[in-house]
């Protein structure tokens, strides 16, 4: 079988999640998440190892977040892609992460943003 034209599969995923779920603590938001939000990166698991994880950057605080993945869908692409890709997203995570650090009274080095 062969498909000649193919159809639109504009599935309309969405799911919450808590602000957190990963590593870095994160500030307790709840988020509505969709499909362009994910992506896939390597972290590290409990056992020393690496597992590549569905994440999404929290739009509240800035830090990434644990997601399930949208099995059934296209791929998801790696950080760096999803940061090429989206960049007035990127942009209002980091003012976010900027503005999260300064109401706790972090100062960091401007790389890290």
């Amino acid at each position: 079988m062969k498909v000649i034209i193919p159809g639109k599969h504009d599935y309309a995923w969405k799911k919450a999640v808590t602000c957190g779920r990963h590593a870095g603590g994160g500030c307790g938001a709840t988020l509505e998440i969709g499909y362009d939000d994910l992506f896939v990166e390597k972290v590290p698991v409990d056992d020393g190892a690496t597992a590549e994880k569905v994440l999404c950057f929290c739009p509240s605080c800035g830090d990434t977040v644990l997601a399930d993945d949208p099995s059934g869908f296209r791929t998801l692409p790696n950080r760096q892609e999803w940061m090429t890709e989206h960049p007035h997203a990127l942009e209002k995570v980091r003012e976010a992460a900027r503005r999260y650090d300064e109401a706790l009274g972090i100062k960091r080095g401007i790389s890290i943003y």
